[in-house]
């Protein structure tokens, strides 16, 4: 078997299960969100829970992230030969601003509810009355728009070119991106503050 016959042997079983796997992780992941929101909204116990409240805000952005996912693998699959991305400009920047909002908006959730928990935990008074649902309620819709606000740079500059495909035309938010955005701020900051 020649090297060039089984590179191509080897994307084809890669392209069958990452389209598998995508099926099978949206219809588990919507399952068990959609169960998150019942059992968290319907049971008292849990109305003025600030807990509850972030798991309910972070499994209806993670129906949208798999939504989201999923969209961006029946289309390609369903498009024999051509790449969405690469032909519509809008399909090109949702693709990348949706994932990357959805990413920015879950680590946030993430952090928040760490934060939650440190202050809710604290011994002294002062500090456990800040932790509150209504403060939860602003974080989460402080958290979306300025999350909103980082994808329009993005949104701006990226483009469609002809041999390329959807890609930054900036080179200053190359860099940022290579650099800050993905170590940084998409990684190593949010595990940092989850962390402490």
């Amino acid at each position: 078997m020649s090297n060039s016959s089984y590179a191509s042997n080897l994307i084809a079983a890669a392209q069958i299960f990452s389209s598998y796997s995508t099926y099978i992780s949206f219809g588990l992941g919507l399952i068990g969100n959609i169960l998150n929101i019942l059992v968290f909204t319907n049971l008292n116990i849990f109305h003025h829970n600030r807990c509850a409240f972030y798991l309910i805000m972070e499994s209806f952005f993670d129906i949208g992230q798999l939504s989201q996912n999923f969209a961006n693998q029946v289309w390609q699959s369903t498009i024999n030969g051509v790449q969405p991305v690469n032909v519509s400009l809008v399909w090109c920047k949702l693709r990348t601003i949706l994932p990357q909002w959805f990413r920015l908006i879950l680590s946030s959730i993430v952090c928040f509810a760490a934060i939650d928990q440190f202050l809710s935990t604290n011994p002294i008074l002062y500090i456990r009355q800040l932790s509150s649902l209504k403060m939860a309620r602003y974080q989460i819709c402080f958290a979306a728009c300025l999350c909103l606000l980082h994808t329009i740079p993005i949104a701006i500059y990226l483009q469609i070119r002809p041999v390329l495909g959807c890609i930054i035309s900036n080179d200053g938010l190359i860099i940022y991106y290579s650099y800050a955005f993905y170590p940084i701020v998409n990684g190593l900051l949010p595990i940092f503050i989850s962390s402490l």
